[in-house]
């Protein structure tokens, strides 16, 4: 546990003291602070009788679909390249984030003042390098040791949990293979070499192949190639998860192409003869391909 001055707060002398950033900006911290107290004052209003009542009947379980979808609506956001739509979906993610912890501080389990300290805690502890005496040669080094200090933090919470466990089992599939994979290859449980997983996934089509043939073991075989792609999506650089949601992306502005271009000729999608819809479709792939 990191070292705590009177009243509870969090060491704050041990970020002060760590040195200039690589990016210095004019933060006007004064303000940063009372737009943050602003924030939990409205969520307090919200909560309190008087306020609002949908707020109010709300929980735990019942808004953390909500906190997802502005998650998600983030990365949506950064991938259209918009950094004031990127602005607006974070504030509506702190603003998940705060309501959360006002409901659970209702309860007496935490409050957003806890929420703070953890993660400040978190981070100093898992900086030794700029917040303590430790050394590092790039940010490779940087990961081993976040991946150890994190391991240790797990041992000291439950010294008989698998070293996945701590990979959340409701993440999207494709991202809990990738996290999966990277976890255990730090532990020289999975293949890091590219020419092995082209093998495997190679293996995995066969397979696939010849259950589509016979009509057997379908859904593992399949479900294998994924994971195998997703570890190989990995190693080169990649993430499984952003790759499918950028060509879901691009198959979404060809359907969107191909509607446009029916329109533009007075000509509704469904009226349209399959086989000229076919021709148009595979000519808009060739197209961007």
């Amino acid at each position: 546990m990191e070292e705590k001055v009177p009243g509870g707060e969090v060491d704050r002398r041990r970020i002060r003291k760590a040195g200039p950033v690589r990016i210095e900006l004019n933060m006007d911290w004064d303000s940063i602070g009372k737009r943050f107290i602003e924030l939990c004052r409205l969520v307090d209003r919200l909560r309190s009788p008087g306020g609002c009542p949908w707020d109010a009947k709300q929980t735990v379980e019942s808004i953390k679909r909500y906190l997802l979808e502005e998650a998600y609506e983030v990365v949506d956001s950064v991938e259209k390249g918009d950094p004031q739509d990127v602005c607006g979906e974070l504030g509506d993610l702190l603003f998940q984030i705060v309501f959360m912890a006002r409901i659970e501080s209702e309860t007496g389990a935490y409050d957003v003042l806890d929420v703070l300290d953890r993660i400040i805690e978190k981070m100093i502890r898992r900086h030794p390098h700029v917040f303590g005496e430790a050394q590092v040669e790039n940010a490779e080094e940087v990961a081993r040791n976040w991946a150890e200090i994190k391991k240790h933090e797990n041992h000291g919470a439950d010294s008989a949990a698998s070293l996945l466990d701590s990979v959340p089992v409701h993440l999207p599939a494709l991202m809990r293979a990738h996290r999966m994979t990277e976890r255990a290859s730090k532990y020289g449980l999975e293949s890091g070499d590219v020419d092995a997983l082209l093998d495997e996934a190679r293996k995995d089509f066969r397979s696939l192949e010849r259950a589509v043939a016979d009509g057997g073991g379908f859904d593992q075989v399949m479900g294998d190639l994924l994971f195998t792609l997703a570890a190989l999506a990995r190693v080169r650089g990649g993430h499984a998860e952003d790759l499918l949601r950028l060509s879901n992306q691009r198959f979404k502005e060809d359907v969107e192409r191909v509607e446009s271009r029916f329109k533009s000729q007075g000509l509704d999608l469904d009226a349209v003869p399959r086989g000229r819809k076919a021709e148009v479709w595979q000519g808009i792939r060739k197209e961007r391909a």
